[in-house]
Protein backbone atom coordinates (compact mmCIF):
# COMPACT_ATOMS: atom_id res chain seq x y z
CA UNK A 1 0.00 0.00 0.00
CA UNK A 2 1.02 3.61 -0.44
CA UNK A 3 -1.40 6.02 1.21
CA UNK A 4 -3.45 3.29 3.18
CA UNK A 5 -6.58 5.60 3.59
CA UNK A 6 -8.88 2.55 2.03
CA UNK A 7 -7.09 -0.75 3.58
CA UNK A 8 -6.41 0.48 6.53
CA UNK A 9 -9.95 0.81 8.36
CA UNK A 10 -10.27 -2.70 7.08
CA UNK A 11 -7.33 -3.84 9.02
CA UNK A 12 -8.27 -2.38 11.49
CA UNK A 13 -11.88 -3.78 11.75
CA UNK A 14 -9.49 -6.97 11.51
CA UNK A 15 -11.02 -8.11 8.01
CA UNK A 16 -7.50 -8.09 6.34
CA UNK A 17 -4.79 -9.02 7.88
CA UNK A 18 -1.25 -9.63 7.03
CA UNK A 19 1.76 -8.17 6.15
CA UNK A 20 1.77 -5.07 4.54
CA UNK A 21 3.85 -3.82 2.22
CA UNK A 22 5.06 -0.12 1.80
CA UNK A 23 5.18 1.62 -1.18
CA UNK A 24 4.96 5.30 0.22
CA UNK A 25 9.16 5.33 -0.02
CA UNK A 26 9.12 4.77 -3.56
CA UNK A 27 10.24 8.16 -5.51
CA UNK A 28 9.51 6.94 -8.92
CA UNK A 29 5.67 6.54 -8.10
CA UNK A 30 5.75 10.27 -6.79
CA UNK A 31 6.69 11.59 -9.61
CA UNK A 32 5.18 13.52 -12.16
CA UNK A 33 6.08 14.27 -15.93
CA UNK A 34 5.08 16.52 -18.69
CA UNK A 35 5.13 15.34 -22.68
CA UNK A 36 2.12 15.53 -24.72
CA UNK A 37 0.01 15.19 -21.84
CA UNK A 38 0.88 14.93 -18.19
CA UNK A 39 2.33 11.00 -16.16
CA UNK A 40 1.21 11.06 -12.58
CA UNK A 41 2.86 8.50 -10.37
CA UNK A 42 0.39 5.90 -9.17
CA UNK A 43 1.24 7.62 -5.47
CA UNK A 44 0.91 11.13 -6.19
CA UNK A 45 -1.64 12.41 -3.60
CA UNK A 46 -5.11 14.30 -3.35
CA UNK A 47 -3.44 17.20 -2.03
CA UNK A 48 -0.89 17.21 -4.62
CA UNK A 49 -3.35 17.38 -7.13
CA UNK A 50 -4.89 20.00 -5.52
CA UNK A 51 -2.56 22.00 -4.84
CA UNK A 52 0.38 21.41 -7.45
CA UNK A 53 -1.74 20.71 -10.18
CA UNK A 54 -4.66 23.01 -10.16
CA UNK A 55 -4.15 24.92 -12.77
CA UNK A 56 -2.21 22.23 -14.88
CA UNK A 57 -4.90 19.21 -14.73
CA UNK A 58 -8.27 21.31 -13.44
CA UNK A 59 -10.81 18.31 -13.45
CA UNK A 60 -8.69 16.41 -11.07
CA UNK A 61 -8.32 19.42 -9.04
CA UNK A 62 -11.41 20.16 -8.67
CA UNK A 63 -12.68 16.47 -7.65
CA UNK A 64 -9.83 16.09 -5.19
CA UNK A 65 -11.24 19.25 -3.38
CA UNK A 66 -14.86 17.14 -2.93
CA UNK A 67 -13.12 14.21 -1.74
CA UNK A 68 -12.90 13.41 2.38
CA UNK A 69 -10.75 16.19 4.13
CA UNK A 70 -7.62 17.64 4.10
CA UNK A 71 -6.12 14.56 6.15
CA UNK A 72 -7.15 12.22 4.49
CA UNK A 73 -5.99 14.08 1.18
CA UNK A 74 -2.62 14.27 2.27
CA UNK A 75 -2.36 10.27 2.56
CA UNK A 76 -5.04 9.10 -0.37
CA UNK A 77 -3.52 8.34 -3.72
CA UNK A 78 -4.48 7.88 -7.11
CA UNK A 79 -3.50 4.62 -7.32
CA UNK A 80 -5.19 3.58 -4.38
CA UNK A 81 -8.25 4.95 -6.03
CA UNK A 82 -7.92 3.06 -9.03
CA UNK A 83 -7.18 -0.28 -6.99
CA UNK A 84 -10.19 -0.17 -5.08
CA UNK A 85 -12.22 0.69 -7.75
CA UNK A 86 -15.48 2.07 -5.81
CA UNK A 87 -18.35 2.88 -8.29
CA UNK A 88 -19.06 6.64 -6.65
CA UNK A 89 -15.13 7.59 -6.51
CA UNK A 90 -14.34 10.91 -7.26
CA UNK A 91 -11.45 11.19 -9.01
CA UNK A 92 -12.13 7.96 -11.08
CA UNK A 93 -14.72 10.51 -12.38
CA UNK A 94 -12.70 12.64 -13.43
CA UNK A 95 -9.84 10.90 -14.96
CA UNK A 96 -12.79 9.06 -16.98
CA UNK A 97 -14.50 12.03 -18.18
CA UNK A 98 -10.30 13.42 -19.30
CA UNK A 99 -9.67 10.48 -20.99
CA UNK A 100 -7.28 9.06 -18.70
CA UNK A 101 -4.90 5.88 -19.04
CA UNK A 102 -3.66 3.26 -16.48
CA UNK A 103 -0.31 2.21 -16.72
CA UNK A 104 -0.16 -1.40 -15.12
CA UNK A 105 3.67 -3.06 -14.59
CA UNK A 106 5.18 -6.86 -13.82
CA UNK A 107 7.85 -8.92 -14.97
CA UNK A 108 6.20 -9.30 -17.70
CA UNK A 109 6.46 -5.98 -19.22
CA UNK A 110 4.01 -2.70 -18.87
CA UNK A 111 0.50 -2.23 -20.48
CA UNK A 112 -1.74 0.70 -20.77
CA UNK A 113 -5.70 0.53 -19.93
CA UNK A 114 -8.45 3.01 -20.44
CA UNK A 115 -9.59 3.88 -16.79
CA UNK A 116 -13.52 2.87 -18.40
CA UNK A 117 -12.44 -0.39 -19.51
CA UNK A 118 -9.72 -0.74 -16.67
CA UNK A 119 -12.75 -1.02 -13.93
CA UNK A 120 -14.56 -3.95 -14.35
CA UNK A 121 -17.50 -4.08 -11.71
CA UNK A 122 -18.15 -2.60 -8.11
CA UNK A 123 -14.83 -2.57 -6.54
CA UNK A 124 -13.41 -4.68 -9.09
CA UNK A 125 -10.89 -3.72 -11.87
CA UNK A 126 -8.78 -5.27 -14.39
CA UNK A 127 -5.53 -5.66 -12.16
CA UNK A 128 -3.63 -8.85 -12.64
CA UNK A 129 -1.83 -10.47 -9.43
CA UNK A 130 1.62 -10.09 -10.40
CA UNK A 131 1.19 -6.54 -11.54
CA UNK A 132 1.19 -3.18 -9.83
CA UNK A 133 -0.11 0.16 -10.58
CA UNK A 134 2.66 2.64 -11.56
CA UNK A 135 0.96 5.72 -13.08
CA UNK A 136 -1.97 7.02 -14.92
CA UNK A 137 -1.52 9.09 -18.07
CA UNK A 138 -4.04 12.02 -18.69
CA UNK A 139 -3.78 13.45 -22.30
CA UNK A 140 -3.39 16.71 -23.09
CA UNK A 141 -6.82 17.67 -23.94
CA UNK A 142 -8.02 15.89 -20.34
CA UNK A 143 -6.11 18.66 -19.33
CA UNK A 144 -8.74 21.71 -20.49
CA UNK A 145 -11.14 23.75 -19.11
CA UNK A 146 -13.29 21.43 -16.42
CA UNK A 147 -15.99 21.45 -13.79
CA UNK A 148 -16.56 18.72 -11.58
CA UNK A 149 -20.36 18.66 -9.85
CA UNK A 150 -21.61 16.52 -7.37
CA UNK A 151 -24.50 15.96 -4.83
CA UNK A 152 -23.35 13.92 -1.58
CA UNK A 153 -25.54 13.51 2.52
CA UNK A 154 -23.86 16.34 3.51
CA UNK A 155 -21.04 19.16 2.36
CA UNK A 156 -17.98 17.60 3.30
CA UNK A 157 -16.45 13.50 3.97
CA UNK A 158 -19.33 12.50 1.96
CA UNK A 159 -19.52 10.30 -0.84
CA UNK A 160 -21.56 10.86 -3.77
CA UNK A 161 -25.25 10.01 -4.85
CA UNK A 162 -24.67 11.19 -8.11
CA UNK A 163 -21.32 13.12 -9.94
CA UNK A 164 -20.66 14.26 -13.16
CA UNK A 165 -17.25 15.45 -14.39
CA UNK A 166 -16.95 17.73 -17.66
CA UNK A 167 -13.82 18.57 -19.61
CA UNK A 168 -13.40 20.69 -23.18
CA UNK A 169 -11.25 20.07 -25.71
CA UNK A 170 -11.83 23.58 -27.09
CA UNK A 171 -9.27 23.04 -30.05
CA UNK A 172 -10.94 19.79 -31.31
CA UNK A 173 -13.94 20.95 -30.11
CA UNK A 174 -15.03 17.92 -28.15
CA UNK A 175 -15.53 17.02 -24.41
CA UNK A 176 -15.21 14.31 -22.24
CA UNK A 177 -18.03 13.77 -19.28
CA UNK A 178 -17.44 10.92 -16.47
CA UNK A 179 -20.26 10.10 -14.05
CA UNK A 180 -20.01 8.41 -10.84
CA UNK A 181 -22.27 6.80 -8.35
CA UNK A 182 -24.59 6.19 -10.92
CA UNK A 183 -23.25 2.23 -12.51
CA UNK A 184 -21.75 -0.52 -11.71
CA UNK A 185 -18.38 1.81 -12.67
CA UNK A 186 -18.00 5.50 -13.64
CA UNK A 187 -19.15 5.22 -16.87
CA UNK A 188 -18.46 8.19 -20.21
CA UNK A 189 -21.88 9.74 -21.40
CA UNK A 190 -20.77 9.26 -24.80
CA UNK A 191 -23.82 10.26 -26.69
CA UNK A 192 -24.13 13.32 -24.53
CA UNK A 193 -20.59 14.30 -25.99
CA UNK A 194 -21.48 13.88 -29.15
CA UNK A 195 -24.13 15.87 -29.12
CA UNK A 196 -22.21 19.06 -27.25
CA UNK A 197 -19.47 18.48 -30.16
CA UNK A 198 -21.88 18.30 -32.78
CA UNK A 199 -24.25 21.03 -31.51
CA UNK A 200 -22.74 23.71 -29.22
CA UNK A 201 -21.95 27.28 -30.84
CA UNK A 202 -17.88 26.44 -30.33
CA UNK A 203 -16.74 29.20 -32.99
CA UNK A 204 -19.21 31.43 -32.13
CA UNK A 205 -17.84 32.87 -28.98
CA UNK A 206 -21.68 32.24 -27.75
CA UNK A 207 -23.19 30.67 -24.40
CA UNK A 208 -25.22 27.20 -24.24
CA UNK A 209 -28.89 27.92 -24.25
CA UNK A 210 -31.45 26.60 -21.97
CA UNK A 211 -32.79 23.95 -24.28
CA UNK A 212 -29.05 22.57 -25.29
CA UNK A 213 -28.14 22.20 -21.77
CA UNK A 214 -31.37 20.22 -21.14
CA UNK A 215 -30.68 18.09 -24.21
CA UNK A 216 -27.51 17.21 -22.56
CA UNK A 217 -28.81 17.07 -19.28
CA UNK A 218 -31.03 14.12 -20.27
CA UNK A 219 -28.70 12.38 -22.43
CA UNK A 220 -26.26 12.38 -19.03
CA UNK A 221 -28.67 10.67 -17.63
CA UNK A 222 -29.41 8.25 -20.07
CA UNK A 223 -25.76 6.96 -19.64
CA UNK A 224 -26.83 6.11 -16.10
CA UNK A 225 -27.44 2.59 -14.89
CA UNK A 226 -28.40 3.43 -11.30
CA UNK A 227 -29.34 1.05 -8.02
CA UNK A 228 -31.57 2.42 -5.06
CA UNK A 229 -29.36 2.47 -1.70
CA UNK A 230 -29.09 4.73 0.98
CA UNK A 231 -27.87 7.58 -1.22
CA UNK A 232 -31.15 7.65 -3.12
CA UNK A 233 -33.80 6.51 -5.37
CA UNK A 234 -33.23 5.53 -8.87
CA UNK A 235 -35.55 8.24 -10.11
CA UNK A 236 -32.94 10.37 -7.71
CA UNK A 237 -29.84 9.40 -9.32
CA UNK A 238 -30.79 9.85 -12.79
CA UNK A 239 -32.73 13.71 -12.08
CA UNK A 240 -29.36 14.42 -10.32
CA UNK A 241 -27.36 12.97 -13.08
CA UNK A 242 -29.41 15.25 -15.64
CA UNK A 243 -29.34 18.45 -13.34
CA UNK A 244 -25.42 17.95 -12.41
CA UNK A 245 -24.66 17.47 -16.09
CA UNK A 246 -26.04 20.23 -17.55
CA UNK A 247 -24.75 22.20 -15.07
CA UNK A 248 -21.18 20.93 -15.01
CA UNK A 249 -21.11 21.31 -18.75
CA UNK A 250 -22.04 25.27 -18.24
CA UNK A 251 -19.37 25.92 -15.64
CA UNK A 252 -16.66 24.45 -18.10
CA UNK A 253 -18.28 26.53 -21.18
CA UNK A 254 -17.89 29.88 -19.23
CA UNK A 255 -13.94 28.99 -18.77
CA UNK A 256 -13.37 28.07 -21.69
CA UNK A 257 -12.44 31.64 -22.71
CA UNK A 258 -9.82 32.29 -20.01
CA UNK A 259 -8.84 29.30 -20.88
CA UNK A 260 -8.46 30.09 -25.15
CA UNK A 261 -6.77 33.44 -23.48
CA UNK A 262 -3.87 31.23 -21.99
CA UNK A 263 -5.51 32.23 -18.77
CA UNK A 264 -4.64 28.60 -17.42
CA UNK A 265 -1.87 28.27 -19.08
CA UNK A 266 -0.06 25.41 -20.69
CA UNK A 267 1.41 22.34 -19.22
CA UNK A 268 5.15 23.39 -19.33
CA UNK A 269 4.52 25.98 -16.77
CA UNK A 270 3.53 23.66 -14.08
CA UNK A 271 6.45 21.39 -14.78
CA UNK A 272 8.14 23.02 -11.73
CA UNK A 273 5.65 21.22 -9.43
CA UNK A 274 5.79 17.78 -11.06
CA UNK A 275 8.86 16.28 -9.03
CA UNK A 276 9.17 13.36 -6.62
CA UNK A 277 7.94 13.76 -2.98
CA UNK A 278 11.38 13.92 -0.65
CA UNK A 279 10.18 14.28 2.40
CA UNK A 280 9.80 10.71 3.05
CA UNK A 281 13.78 9.58 3.67
CA UNK A 282 14.98 6.02 3.30
CA UNK A 283 14.73 3.48 6.65
CA UNK A 284 18.12 2.30 7.62
CA UNK A 285 18.56 0.08 10.88
CA UNK A 286 16.44 -0.63 13.22
CA UNK A 287 12.95 1.31 12.95
CA UNK A 288 12.55 4.56 14.81
CA UNK A 289 10.57 7.70 15.12
CA UNK A 290 10.32 10.70 16.66
CA UNK A 291 7.16 11.85 18.45
CA UNK A 292 7.46 15.31 20.06
CA UNK A 293 10.59 15.28 20.24
CA UNK A 294 11.09 12.23 21.61
CA UNK A 295 12.83 9.44 20.07
CA UNK A 296 10.87 6.02 20.03
CA UNK A 297 11.30 2.48 18.71
CA UNK A 298 8.60 1.21 16.30
CA UNK A 299 8.08 -2.69 18.23
CA UNK A 300 8.32 -5.31 15.43
CA UNK A 301 4.81 -6.40 16.60
CA UNK A 302 3.39 -2.98 15.95
CA UNK A 303 4.45 -2.63 12.37
CA UNK A 304 1.11 -4.10 10.75
CA UNK A 305 -1.01 -1.46 13.35
CA UNK A 306 -2.07 1.95 12.62
CA UNK A 307 -0.29 4.84 13.59
CA UNK A 308 -2.78 5.33 16.55
CA UNK A 309 -2.75 2.23 18.15
CA UNK A 310 1.13 2.42 18.06
CA UNK A 311 1.23 5.35 19.95
CA UNK A 312 -1.87 5.00 22.35
CA UNK A 313 -1.74 0.73 22.54
CA UNK A 314 2.21 0.75 22.70
CA UNK A 315 3.71 3.62 23.50
CA UNK A 316 0.80 5.42 25.71
CA UNK A 317 0.29 8.46 24.09
CA UNK A 318 -3.39 9.22 24.70
CA UNK A 319 -3.84 12.68 23.20
CA UNK A 320 -4.86 11.69 19.99
CA UNK A 321 -8.22 10.04 20.39
CA UNK A 322 -9.58 6.78 18.84
CA UNK A 323 -13.05 7.07 18.32
CA UNK A 324 -14.03 6.03 14.92
CA UNK A 325 -10.95 3.91 13.36
CA UNK A 326 -12.07 5.21 9.86
CA UNK A 327 -10.70 8.65 8.98
CA UNK A 328 -14.10 9.97 9.36
CA UNK A 329 -14.14 11.98 12.79
CA UNK A 330 -10.77 13.49 13.05
CA UNK A 331 -9.56 13.17 16.46
CA UNK A 332 -6.50 11.48 16.27
CA UNK A 333 -5.63 13.73 13.85
CA UNK A 334 -1.73 14.38 14.40
CA UNK A 335 0.68 16.33 11.99
CA UNK A 336 3.68 13.83 10.14
CA UNK A 337 6.57 15.39 8.58
CA UNK A 338 4.41 18.92 8.94
CA UNK A 339 1.44 17.36 7.15
CA UNK A 340 -1.84 16.44 9.41
CA UNK A 341 -3.07 12.77 8.93
CA UNK A 342 -5.75 10.56 10.55
CA UNK A 343 -3.25 8.38 12.76
CA UNK A 344 -5.80 5.82 12.43
CA UNK A 345 -5.67 5.86 8.56
CA UNK A 346 -1.43 5.75 8.61
CA UNK A 347 0.54 2.77 9.19
CA UNK A 348 2.53 2.90 11.61
CA UNK A 349 5.67 1.47 9.80
CA UNK A 350 5.01 4.44 7.29
CA UNK A 351 6.02 6.96 10.73
CA UNK A 352 9.66 5.65 10.95
CA UNK A 353 12.07 8.39 10.32
CA UNK A 354 9.49 11.03 10.52
CA UNK A 355 8.52 13.32 12.78
CA UNK A 356 4.92 13.35 13.99
CA UNK A 357 3.49 15.80 16.49
CA UNK A 358 0.65 15.53 18.47
CA UNK A 359 -1.23 18.17 20.49
CA UNK A 360 0.81 17.64 23.57
CA UNK A 361 3.66 18.82 21.83
CA UNK A 362 2.10 22.24 20.81
CA UNK A 363 2.73 23.80 24.55
CA UNK A 364 5.59 25.60 25.48
CA UNK A 365 8.91 24.30 27.74
CA UNK A 366 6.98 26.99 30.39
CA UNK A 367 3.84 25.09 29.91
CA UNK A 368 2.52 28.56 27.95
CA UNK A 369 -0.62 26.97 25.58
CA UNK A 370 -0.25 26.91 21.93
CA UNK A 371 -2.51 30.20 20.61
CA UNK A 372 -4.78 27.94 18.91
CA UNK A 373 -5.27 26.08 22.41
CA UNK A 374 -5.59 29.65 24.09
CA UNK A 375 -8.23 30.94 21.63
CA UNK A 376 -10.58 27.65 21.99
CA UNK A 377 -10.58 28.63 25.83
CA UNK A 378 -11.22 31.83 25.72
CA UNK A 379 -14.08 31.38 23.07
CA UNK A 380 -16.03 28.91 25.04
CA UNK A 381 -15.00 26.23 21.50
CA UNK A 382 -14.32 23.46 24.24
CA UNK A 383 -16.93 20.83 25.97
CA UNK A 384 -16.48 17.19 26.77
CA UNK A 385 -12.96 18.05 25.22
CA UNK A 386 -12.81 14.29 23.36
CA UNK A 387 -12.80 15.80 19.41
CA UNK A 388 -10.56 19.22 20.71
CA UNK A 389 -7.05 17.94 19.93
CA UNK A 390 -8.14 16.79 16.29
CA UNK A 391 -9.50 20.68 15.96
CA UNK A 392 -6.41 21.89 17.43
CA UNK A 393 -4.40 19.91 14.92
CA UNK A 394 -6.18 20.85 12.29
CA UNK A 395 -6.60 24.72 13.03
CA UNK A 396 -2.75 25.47 13.64
CA UNK A 397 -2.14 23.74 10.30
CA UNK A 398 -5.21 25.92 8.33
CA UNK A 399 -3.57 28.87 10.04
CA UNK A 400 0.46 27.76 8.98
CA UNK A 401 -1.00 27.53 5.41
CA UNK A 402 -3.40 30.51 5.61
CA UNK A 403 -2.70 32.78 8.39
CA UNK A 404 -5.58 35.11 7.72
CA UNK A 405 -8.65 32.79 6.56
CA UNK A 406 -12.02 33.41 5.97
CA UNK A 407 -15.22 32.21 7.73
CA UNK A 408 -15.52 29.72 4.35
CA UNK A 409 -11.69 28.84 4.78
CA UNK A 410 -12.23 27.88 8.33
CA UNK A 411 -14.99 25.96 7.65
CA UNK A 412 -13.28 24.16 5.15
CA UNK A 413 -9.72 23.96 7.06
CA UNK A 414 -12.25 21.94 9.78
CA UNK A 415 -14.16 19.70 7.42
CA UNK A 416 -12.71 16.60 8.80
CA UNK A 417 -13.18 16.99 12.15
CA UNK A 418 -16.56 15.96 13.90
CA UNK A 419 -17.62 17.49 17.33
CA UNK A 420 -20.87 15.57 18.74
CA UNK A 421 -21.60 17.98 21.72
CA UNK A 422 -22.73 21.18 19.88
CA UNK A 423 -22.57 23.27 16.96
CA UNK A 424 -18.83 24.64 15.41
CA UNK A 425 -19.62 28.08 16.08
CA UNK A 426 -17.26 28.94 18.70
CA UNK A 427 -14.82 26.72 17.36
CA UNK A 428 -14.63 28.68 13.98
CA UNK A 429 -14.61 31.98 16.42
CA UNK A 430 -11.82 30.65 18.34
CA UNK A 431 -9.77 30.19 15.15
CA UNK A 432 -10.49 33.43 13.58
CA UNK A 433 -9.49 34.55 17.29
CA UNK A 434 -6.03 33.04 16.93
CA UNK A 435 -5.59 34.20 13.57
CA UNK A 436 -5.83 37.89 14.84
CA UNK A 437 -3.22 37.06 17.24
Amino acid sequence: MAGGTEVMPLRNRGERGGPVLDLSRVSELSAISVEDGVRLGAGVSYTALLEGLGKGVPVLALAARTIASRQVRNRATLGGALAIADPSADILCALVAGGAEVELASLSGVRRVPVERFLTGPYRCDLGNEELITAVLVPAWGCGPAAYAKVGARNAMARAACAVAVVLDVERRAVGIGVAACAPTPVRALEAERFVAEEAPWGEGGELGERLLKRVGALVAGATRPRADGRGSVEYKRHAAAVLGGRALARAWRDRATARAGGCGTLADYASAFVPDPSLPAVDGAPKLKIDGAEHHLPEEATGDSLLRLLRDQLHITAPKNACEEGECGSCTVSIDGEIACACLVPAVQAVGCEVETVAGLSAADGELHPVQAALLEAGGVQCGFCTPGFVMAARDLLRRVPDPTDEQIREGLNGNLCRCTGYRKIVEAVRLAAAR
